[in-house]
């Protein structure tokens, strides 16, 4: 199945998490004008699906605040299907706001979180810490590059991204472990520290999916490899099935 629709965000001089039902999967905070887009597959809902974004000014009085989201089908480049446009003058000051604008899906797309997951709406310290302990087991796979473990813990996810986009499940699983173990093989390979105390866990997909960051407002993943300034991110959203949690996007 190509992508049954995807989410365009073009932004200049804001904070800006964009996406689907919450899911921020969508991140920029910049002067530079930036378009970005991403395939809505595996994060349509089965019904009430949103786009959805926050944005927020920057610390700069060159800003020049501008944010155009749109909906489009399985090709970014046809015609909006859904877009709503904003912006303000140069160093206008403006307080952070959110967008939510419900949707119909061209297709509908079928997966297991959204099935069977559970909605997760007790998000004190006891009961994330089963999560806390999933993503550090996550983190210490990365750290120590050891394949069969991160292949294993994603796993749950690769059959979701397979199944959302009718991928053959064996060779995404192959093209999953090719694309790590290249990472880790890079003889500057380095894993941004992370305080798995301090994780963040945002609600999205209606509450079946929490989105992790570090308490930097980092990924909970970030590679750096040798001759690179730039931290390579994955991002990583948790959910629970009974009493175990998985990493499921």
């Amino acid at each position: 199945m190509p992508p049954v629709a995807h989410i365009v965000v073009r932004a200049r001089g804001v904070r800006v998490e964009a996406g689907a039902n919450d899911a921020p999967f969508l991140r920029h905070a910049a002067l530079v004008p930036v378009s970005l887009q991403y395939p809505l597959n595996a994060f349509v809902l089965p019904e009430d699906n949103r786009l959805t974004a926050q944005v927020s000014p920057l610390d700069d009085e060159d800003a020049e605040p501008g944010l155009d989201l749109a909906l489009t089908g399985p090709d970014p480049a046809s015609a909006a299907l859904l877009r709503v446009s904003w912006s303000l003058p140069r160093g206008a000051a403006f307080e952070p706001f959110t967008l939510s604008l419900p949707f119909i899906p061209p297709e509908a797309v079928e997966t297991t979180l959204w099935s069977e997951g559970e909605v997760v709406d007790d998000l004190d310290d006891a009961a994330l810490d089963g999560a806390r302990a999933l993503c550090a087991e996550l983190v210490s796979a990365f750290a120590r590059r050891d394949i069969d473990a991160v292949s294993a813990l994603l796993d749950f996810r690769t059959r979701e991204m397979a199944a959302a986009y009718e991928w053959d499940l064996d060779e995404h699983r192959a093209e999953v472990r090719e694309t790590f173990q290249g990472m880790m093989d890079d003889p500057g390979y380095a894993l941004a520290p992370v305080d798995v105390a301090t994780l963040r866990f945002t609600p999205c997909g209606d509450g079946r999916a929490l989105h992790v960051s570090r308490a930097d407002d980092g990924e909970l993943i970030g590679i750096r490899s040798a001759g690179s300034d730039e931290e390579q991110t994955m991002q990583v959203y948790v959910g629970r099935f009974g009493d175990r949690w998985r990493i499921v996007r």
